[in-house]
């Protein structure tokens, strides 16, 4: 009985040696690669008490909100949660929240997170604060309902598809910091007539793609190449007037703009593929540009009623082109203008 109870002592005086130095497997120096390894924890998502409906976690002295439980329709996020500022939304936060009809995004939050409102289909309106400086990729990507967005003054870029597919989206306000607007971020919305401010130089590909309803486009900055797909059967487009600096349309640029009946090209003198294919109403091209370099494949296909190029360079420099590609079947028919004064 003495050697049991001498036994047990023994073990019990074991473990309390072990709790008191800390020997555990994260730095049992017989386990190479995991000595003195501290131990990781991640941030613990919680609900606010404060603002009922909201889960958050803290991020040293910032919170972040996660996602939201709640049934109210018109949110209005907070600007602290935990007793510490909002500075972010995560990403997918909302993905597919089909009850949210309008939401305000505090200024304290300087991105609206990653497809944070992806797919809510009730969505109808969107306040961003001041201080929110970028829209995320895919933020409001298929917010078929979406009708008003009001951006901030602070805004200098919208992300790739922030808007995709916003097809209740028909008039937006460029604030003036905009500089970037990214691959496709308002392809498929609704928009009628837009503005682009003048700061915004880098337009990436296809941001109006398959605007049925777009109708006009002014370009208020400057920058030297139309991108790829920029206003792919935008079928509904009458008018846009491209900046002077511009030297190049990107392949589809202006595919299937079956409304479009003159195009001020700036400075164009390189057509890329397809950039004006099946454009059925064009008439007019006004070529700024003294010297023209290549019209590439199909360019001019499908243009019927093209009668009329005005070029402000020389008729030899024109037929000195470099390369004239397949497909342009329809430039015999077209009516140079050589030494146009514009």
């Amino acid at each position: 009985m003495k050697r049991i109870i001498s036994a047990f002592l023994a073990l019990v005086l074991a473990a309390l040696c072990l709790a008191a130095v800390g020997c555990t497997p994260a730095d049992n120096p017989d386990v190479p690669g995991t000595s003195n390894v501290p131990a990781t924890t991640a941030p613990i998502e919680q609900p606010d008490p404060d603002v009922p409906g909201y889960n958050y976690v803290l991020n040293g002295g910032t919170a972040t909100i996660t996602g939201y439980t709640g049934e109210d329709k018109d949110l209005v996020i907070p600007k602290y949660a935990g007793g510490v500022p909002v500075t972010a939304i995560a990403d997918t936060a909302f993905t597919n929240n089909h009850v949210i009809e309008s939401v305000t995004i505090p200024g304290t939050v300087t991105n609206t997170g990653m497809m944070s409102f992806f797919g809510c289909t009730a969505l109808k309106k969107v306040v961003l604060g001041e201080g929110i400086t970028s829209v995320a990729r895919g933020s409001f990507n298929e917010c078929k309902a979406l009708e008003e967005i009001v951006f901030p003054s602070t805004l200098s870029f919208i992300d790739d598809v922030a808007f995709q597919g916003a097809a209740s989206l028909t008039s937006v306000s460029f604030p003036e910091a905009l500089h970037r607007v990214g691959y496709r971020a308002f392809a498929n919305s609704g928009l009628v007539d837009v503005v682009l401010p003048a700061n915004c130089t880098i337009i990436d590909g296809g941001v109006f793609a398959g605007c049925a309803s777009l109708k006009s486009c002014v370009f208020l900055g400057s920058f030297t190449g139309l991108s790829q797909d920029m206003f792919r059967e935008c079928q509904a487009l009458e008018s846009v007037k491209l900046p002077a600096e511009v030297s190049t349309l990107g392949e589809y640029a202006f595919y299937r703009c079956t409304s479009l009946k003159e195009l001020d090209a700036g400075m164009t003198n390189y057509f890329c593929n397809y950039s004006l294919w099946g454009c059925t109403s064009l008439e007019a091209v006004y070529l700024h540009t003294t010297k023209m370099d290549r019209i590439c494949n199909r360019v001019f296909a499908f243009v019927p009623n093209l009668k009329n190029i005005y070029y402000a360079g020389t008729m030899e420099s024109w037929t000195g082109m470099r390369r004239i590609d397949d497909w342009n079947e329809s430039l015999p028919g077209i009516t140079i203008n050589a030494d146009w004064q514009g």
